[in-house]
């Protein structure tokens, strides 16, 4: 069984984020306040891992997404120029399996990947 805690590679949402009555967030358990806990908790730990990398935590979520699949085409959703070269950039980062195996223990949470 999936998780409903989907990791988010922006950090910019946590547990005291309000959202408007018609975002479309309310509804997606992954944005309830208790999976936001858990999340912000993972992207702490993730970011500290990109850091490492010398990469954005964006950018090591879709490497991580590429270099496990190399048939996955990641579609990244921004209104912004600068992100989406950002994430353009990812193709280039190479992970190994270690690293794979590094985020993959960061983002278990209850013994599932989020």
């Amino acid at each position: 069984m999936q998780s409903s805690t989907k990791f988010q590679a922006t950090g910019t949402i946590d547990a005291s984020t309000k959202f408007a009555s018609n975002d479309i967030r309310t509804r997606l358990p992954q944005f309830s306040e208790k999976n936001r806990k858990k999340n912000q908790a993972v992207f702490s730990l993730f970011s500290k891992f990109a850091i490492t990398k010398e990469v954005t935590p964006a950018q090591l979520s879709f490497a991580w997404m590429i270099n496990k699949n190399l048939d996955l085409v990641p579609i990244p959703g921004t209104t912004k120029l600068s992100r989406l070269e950002e994430n353009i950039n990812a193709v280039q980062i190479k992970l190994s399996q270690e690293d794979i195996n590094e985020i993959e223990k960061i983002v278990r949470v209850e013994n599932e990947l989020i």
